[in-house]
């Protein structure tokens, strides 16, 4: 496994082949610098309006990175979704209602309200986080 993601201070390295050892994931997360490290095997799609990066999938919970600067979705049909706003800013817009987003700000989306439309200020960055059902796969 080769990680690419953890940029900051000399624990790089060290950081690497601690989650080489550790292995079966495609995301490690880097507790002395905060940063994701991502294998050469993360699944990447990029629309014409956002590029969606799975970081982690197990049986507890998936976590994906979007990055974009057009509208795009969030959320899933029947799926409970949390997202994050790591960097930038925008709005989430669902049944007319509109809902400031900014670095920092953390949203639930219950499984009722299914997809919303995420419109950026710019380039934002999100996590989005989905808990997973046995029997609902998206």
């Amino acid at each position: 496994m080769s990680l690419s993601g953890c940029t900051i201070g000399p624990h790089r390295q060290q950081d690497r082949e601690a989650a080489a050892i550790a292995g079966g994931t495609r995301a490690r997360f880097c507790r002395l610098c905060g940063e994701f490290g991502w294998s050469s095997d993360a699944i990447v799609e990029t629309t014409a309006h956002v590029s969606r990066e799975l970081l982690f999938k197990n049986d507890y919970f998936w976590l994906w990175r979007l990055r974009g600067q057009s509208p795009f979705t969030v959320g899933a049909e029947g799926v409970p979704r949390i997202v994050l706003c790591i960097d930038g800013a925008g709005q989430i817009v669902h049944g007319g209602v509109t809902h400031a987003v900014g670095k920092g700000d953390v949203f639930f989306l219950p499984a009722e309200i299914g997809v919303s439309a995420f419109q950026p200020r710019g380039g934002v960055t999100l996590l989005e986080i989905a808990i997973p059902d046995a029997e609902v796969q998206n």
